[in-house]
């Protein structure tokens, strides 16, 4: 047992002692000596005994750790970049000068190009062993506008006639802002200013902010062949390829089976252009000669649906067509097909402007015999490009299956269409269901567009709805808007225009634009009216089509081509909120 367990039970057993026999010590307590008992010291206090110290015992866990402190100064910069590289004190001549230096993160840098030159900010991209310096975006503010304000790099004064008038990327002009260049056209002193042997184009949505630009970028490539030989692209465009018009203008032509390939592509989707009409009747062609219908079945006709034609003339018409043959007349092909929907084509190409109007004729005799109802139901479809513009006239409610007669007419930039200058039905009876002889006539200088009619049916008496009769239209657009309708490759020849192939960095270029290859910037190709445009930004263009895949060039509308005109030409409304960045590299 421990000595300081033996002391605490004795000094126990004195105080119980005390306490239970009261012991008197009287005057002895104060003269007495006690300085041999331990215990006994003073009025009655208790002196501790210290012993030697214990073995140390084992290490506790840790505690919980305290707060971080605060952060301590920055040290100096080390021996590597200098934070001051890029800025205005130390600028580079280019983001590839900068990149030398050991700059490697991409953002807003100065450069200052050459001793004589000022002083201004660029964007820089930086790669594995180069850097690529931004030089200009091309943004399209309007797409409804047609080289109106905002336009820099075409016009902005599109009804300006002045051939004269140089296009931005001729000039020594420069405008917008490095950190809005997704929102409006920029072009910097370094367009002009540097020096490069390739060119990278990425395509960034609108308004997209610049720290963000190479994250949010859905494509990116570079041509990789050094065609700039270490000059640039007011270089090229001023010198080697200038951006001036040619002086006749290069017309489209109907390539031979393309109008058969329009009727091929709505035979193959027949079934879908029904579907769009609720209970689709399929008629009967139950007349021998195969140029009219009898009477298709629950008395659609007493005898209908018989197709004539005329050229130049609303009351000269051709006798009735038979189903199946094909006709052409000065310029006008005509193809029919016996199937449900009945579909007659008419291409009017008009090369020789020898036409100045035509006509589809349609006589029926109605099995509504005077009963039910007649009405005319008209309106427009747009598909991608396409655009066709109908109008239908309809017997329903006589007991007997409805019936629509529908005419329509296609126009798309892909065919270099020339719209009529008026649409007009001259024989339009909507007084009596007895007989419905209708005429549509498209009349003026027009050129490539698509005359058609179709002949849509139901099973009852009930009216066909306007939703159904634009269906039918909008699957027929869909189904020929794939037709390659070849254009003269006099347009964008090798001889007057330069295309450079390029290498993808990210994405993948694809193209559904007619006589279009992808892989390419395509600088300085020709429309069939002769007008440029600058650069086609991944597309090389095989025809005379360049404004639906090209940005603007030159003020087209002083040449005479209003649908050109603008920074972004004539392209698909749903993409012209990209922004093209261009940039020079190495």
């Amino acid at each position: 047992m421990g000595v300081w367990v033996k002391l605490i039970i004795l000094l126990s057993s004195l105080v119980t002692n005390s306490m239970q026999h009261r012991i008197d010590m009287g005057t002895c307590s104060c003269s007495c000596s006690n300085d041999d008992n331990p215990l006994l010291v003073g009025q009655g206090q208790a002196k501790s005994l210290q012993g030697p110290p214990g073995k140390r015992g084992p290490q506790g866990l840790p505690g919980v750790a305290g707060p971080a402190g605060n952060p301590g100064q920055p040290g100096p910069p080390g021996e590597g970049v200098g934070s001051d590289l890029g800025s205005s004190g130390r600028p580079g001549s280019s983001c590839n000068d900068l990149y030398q230096q050991g700059q490697r993160n991409d953002g807003v840098y100065y450069i200052k190009p050459s001793a004589h030159s000022s002083t201004f900010q660029v964007y820089c991209h930086f790669m594995t062993q180069e850097g690529w310096t931004l030089v200009a975006s091309v943004h399209e503010n309007n797409p409804e506008g047609k080289c109106t304000t905002g336009d820099k790099w075409s016009s902005e004064q599109g009804n300006h006639t002045s051939t004269s008038e140089k296009s931005a990327w001729m000039t020594l002009e420069t405008f917008g802002n490095v950190e809005s260049v997704t929102s409006a056209d920029y072009k910097s002193p370094a367009y002009f200013g540097i020096e490069s042997s390739n060119v990278m184009l990425w395509h960034v949505a609108e308004d997209t902010k610049v720290e963000s630009l190479s994250a949010e970028a859905s494509l990116k490539y570079k041509t990789t062949n050094d065609f700039l030989a270490g000059s640039n692209l007011y270089e090229l465009f001023t010198e080697r390829y200038p951006l001036t018009a040619q002086g006749t203008p290069v017309l489209g032509q109907l390539r031979a089976g393309a109008l058969e390939d329009f009727m091929i592509r709505v035979q193959a989707n027949a079934e879908d252009i029904t579907d769009q009409v609720n209970d689709f009747k399929t008629y009967s062609y139950d007349c021998s000669s195969m140029e009219c219908i009898s009477d298709g079945g629950n008395d659609i006709f007493d005898t209908g649906n018989q197709i004539q034609y005329a050229v130049n003339s609303q009351t000269s018409f051709s006798s009735n067509l038979v189903y199946g043959q094909d006709y052409r007349e000065n310029g006008v092909r005509i193809k029919t097909w016996a199937g449900h929907p009945f579909v007659g084509l008419a291409w009017i190409e008009n090369q020789q402007g020898l036409i100045s109007s035509f006509a589809l004729k349609v006589t029926s005799n109605m099995g509504a015999d005077g009963s039910g109802s007649v009405t005319t139901i008209q309106g427009t479809v747009r598909v991608g490009q396409m655009y066709a513009e109908y109008k239908a006239n309809h017997v329903y409610g006589a007991s007997d299956p409805s019936c629509a007669q529908t005419f329509f007419y296609v126009r798309s930039p892909a065919w270099h269409s020339v719209s009529p200058s008026s649409i007009t039905t001259p024989m339009w009876q909507t007084s009596s269901t007895g007989e419905l002889n209708d005429v549509f006539y498209v009349q003026g200088s027009m050129r490539n567009i698509l005359v058609g009619y179709m002949l849509l049916a139901k099973n009852t008496d009930a009216r066909i709805q306007q939703n159904e009769i634009e269906g039918v239209i909008q699957e027929l657009m869909e189904s020929i808007s794939t037709v390659q309708v070849a254009a003269s490759s006099q347009c964008s020849s090798d001889t007057n225009s330069l295309a450079v192939p390029v290498n993808a960095i990210h994405g993948r270029i694809t193209t559904t634009i007619p006589n279009s290859t992808p892989g390419f910037i395509h600088f300085r190709p020709y429309s069939e009216t002769g007008v440029p445009s600058a650069i086609c930004p991944g597309l090389k263009s095989d025809g005379c089509n360049s404004a639906q895949m090209c940005i603007g060039g030159t003020n087209a509308m002083a040449y005479g081509s209003t649908s050109e005109c603008g920074d972004f030409a004539d392209w698909p409304t749903n993409k012209q909120d990209e922004t093209i960045l261009i940039f020079y590299g190495p």
